[in-house]
């Protein structure tokens, strides 16, 4: 092979594996996770290119950790001498050996500060600098299933409870008017009768007119 040619050749390598990474997904998967779950991060990548080192930062505290990270593994072997502390652990590569193109991370134990985005990154053999491949958000919810159902479950009880509890009030109320109606009425009727046998009880008086005067006759 001439000069030229032999030249030309690790340009090209280098172009094909720029080519490669500009083809790799740009899309920005989110994942949800509760506190204590164990999630995956996907990052993948499909080139003939050796990866040298591979990098997970969390970006959105990247500004006051610039030069730690979440992972990092050079040439198949992890380094720990600026890994986050909270992160050491409970992360692993899903292919410790880097094959087929898996760089997916492992987060165990979640935590709410894990809440963020993360960013996966590699250096090749024909590239100095490393390439951005995937960015990938993590919601963390802060309560379980059981919890939220749960609570759901004890607020549907509250809500009965106090629905039954107020049914119980106004039927108290309606059963306490109506007896007030019914001794009111009661009263009434008892008044009532008093007053006619009062009457069918009173002497019956006659007055007839003798000469010039009056003259009572009455019976009892």
């Amino acid at each position: 092979m001439s000069s030229k040619g032999s030249a030309f050749f690790p340009l090209f390598v280098a172009v094909a594996a720029i080519v490669d990474v500009a083809s790799a997904s740009t899309d920005h998967p989110v994942i949800r996770a509760q506190i204590g779950q164990t999630v995956i991060l996907p990052c993948s990548y499909q080139s003939h290119t050796p990866v040298l080192v591979l990098r997970w930062n969390q970006t959105n505290i990247q500004a006051e950790h610039e030069n730690d990270y979440v992972l990092l593994d050079r040439q198949g072997s992890l380094v720990t001498d600026h890994q986050l502390r909270r992160f050491q652990g409970r992360v692993e590569l899903q292919d410790p050996k880097l094959e087929n193109g898996n760089f997916s991370l492992i987060l165990k134990n979640v935590t709410d500060s894990d809440d963020g985005t993360y960013e996966c990154e590699i250096i090749l053999k024909t590239t100095p600098e490393f390439i951005s491949l995937t960015i990938v958000s993590l919601i963390v919810e802060d309560k379980t299933n059981e919890e939220q159902d749960t609570e759901s479950k004890s607020e549907d009880g509250q809500g009965k409870e106090n629905k039954t509890s107020n049914n119980l009030i106004i039927g108290l109320s309606v059963g306490l008017i109506l007896l007030v109606i019914v001794v009111i009425v009661a009263i009434v009727a008892c008044k009532h009768r008093s007053a006619a046998a009062a009457n069918i009880s009173q002497p019956s008086v006659r007055f007839s007119t003798v000469h010039s005067g009056y003259c009572l006759k009455g019976s009892v």
